[in-house]
């Protein structure tokens, strides 16, 4: 009896605690400034990236994941600024469905 409720007691505690896991389309956007000859500023360029409503900005490279829509796409801004020299790039993210081939486990 006593090891009943307590098996009973463990399947409604893990039952309340599975999680469903939920997939949001993302995107990891990588700057770096470089100068002309192709080296990295890292300590000496202020590199930003504006998307809608999401603005972000750091002395030096910047690693950020950004929501996308799953449907349409986000359009996003992409600029450096270093020893008075401006520089961007407009960029539109959007979603692309990858279909792995099947792999057999054997």
């Amino acid at each position: 009896m006593a090891l009943t409720m307590l098996l009973n007691t463990v399947l409604i505690s893990y039952a309340q605690q599975t999680q469903l896991p939920v997939y949001i389309p993302a995107v990891n956007v990588s700057i770096n400034a470089l100068s002309a000859n192709g080296m990295p500023l890292t300590k000496y360029a202020i590199v930003g990236l504006q998307c809608a409503g999401y603005n972000v900005s750091n002395l030096g490279p910047i690693n950020v994941v950004i929501p996308i829509p799953s449907t349409g796409s986000i359009t996003c801004k992409a600029y450096a600024y270093s020893f008075g020299v401006y520089s961007s790039r407009t960029v539109s993210l959007r979603q692309v469905r990858v279909v792995r081939p099947y792999q057999s486990p054997w």
